[in-house]
């Protein structure tokens, strides 16, 4: 552990530490950062407004009065950051957050939409979020990430019942790893989306690449084949 802290992330014979780190390195390998310079920034700005939206949900599960939190914390929350990022996604004009395709901002987005229609149903629409709620929708049907949010490797909404085992587990009984869980597991929910995404993708990536290289040699031999040849006396 290069910090002596977790999340670690091991791929390609290298090792990764810090949650940004790991999704910046799965957003590159999956061609998922953007096109340009510009899209790459916009990526990083959304990443960080989607740490602040996703701090509501993330805390919910270490707060006494849960009610109350929900209420005065997280609504709030989504209403104010739901607005910016719905705005953002009809200035866009592709159904994308950023550029014309998708981008690991839009799995992030989607991750937190998905937090907070587990615990607050129907929130999204509630505010009238429609570029928001089609994108989660777009996102979420993509078939390497319904079928992980359909399968039990993905973690459940974490409740009171997912706070007593933590601290009933003697190893987990550190505050500063409570403080980690709260910080990072949508992170590590989202590195678990991208991993999946370029599993999915790698291989039509590769077909169309090999493709293209074959059409290209026709050509080349096309043209060869077409020039007049010299004899020699």
């Amino acid at each position: 552990l290069l910090f002596g802290q977790l999340p670690m992330l091991e791929l390609d014979g290298k090792s990764f530490t810090q949650s940004r780190a790991m999704v910046l390195y799965l957003a590159r390998r999956a061609n998922l950062q953007g096109r340009n310079i510009f899209e790459e920034a916009r990526c990083a700005e959304i990443a960080g407004c989607c740490d602040d939206l996703a701090s509501g949900p993330m805390g919910h599960a270490f707060r006494e009065n849960k009610e109350e939190h929900k209420v005065k914390v997280c609504e709030p929350l989504f209403k104010k950051f739901g607005f910016y990022l719905d705005k953002l996604i009809r200035d866009n004009g592709t159904g994308w957050s950023v550029g014309e395709s998708l981008t690991y901002a839009d799995i992030l987005i989607a991750e937190c939409l998905t937090s907070y229609e587990e615990f607050m149903p129907g929130i999204t629409m509630k505010y009238g979020y429609e570029n928001l709620n089609r994108l989660r929708k777009v996102v979420c049907s993509l078939p390497g990430l319904k079928s992980y949010l359909q399968s039990s490797l993905r973690s459940k909404f974490p409740d009171d019942n997912y706070v007593i085992n933590m601290f009933n587990i003697s190893a987990l009984s550190d505050p500063s790893l409570v403080q980690f869980a709260h910080r990072n597991l949508a992170y590590i929910i989202f590195i678990s989306y991208l991993f999946i995404l370029y599993k999915v993708y790698k291989n039509k990536f590769y077909n169309l690449y090999k493709s293209i290289n074959i059409e290209v040699a026709k050509i080349i031999k096309t043209e060869y084949l077409k020039k007049p040849k010299n004899n020699s006396v």
